[in-house]
C-alpha cells in the first residue's frame, strides 16, 4: 500500500509479470488489454456472458489507473486508453 493507504498489489504484480515476460522473451510486441464496462458483442452473442462473475474488488478498482500509468513507464502506448 501506499502511504496514503492505497493497496499495490495488483500493480506490483502486473510489474512483475511484464518484467518477466520483457526479460525472458524479448518480444517484438506485447499487448495489455483491459475488460470495459460496457457489455461488449459477447454479451449480444451469450445472454449469460459473465452472469456468475462477482463485481471487481474496489481494491483492485483503485489501481487501474496506477496499472495504465505503470505500463506507459514501461512504453506501453496507451494513448487510446482512457485513465480514469
Amino acid at each position: 500500500s501506499t502511504s496514503s493507504g492505497v493497496p499495490t498489489n495488483a500493480v506490483y504484480a502486473l510489474a512483475n509479470m511484464i518484467r518477466s515476460i520483457l526479460n525472458n522473451n524479448k518480444p517484438d510486441y506485447c499487448l495489455v488489454a483491459f475488460d470495459t464496462h460496457k457489455p461488449t458483442f459477447r454479451h449480444e452473442k451469450f445472454d449469460v456472458y459473465k452472469a456468475g462473475r462477482k463485481e471487481t474488488p474496489s481494491e483492485l478498482l483503485i489501481q487501474f489507473p496506477l496499472a495504465k500509468e505503470l505500463l506507459n513507464l514501461f512504453g506501453f502506448d496507451i494513448s487510446l486508453q482512457d485513465l480514469k
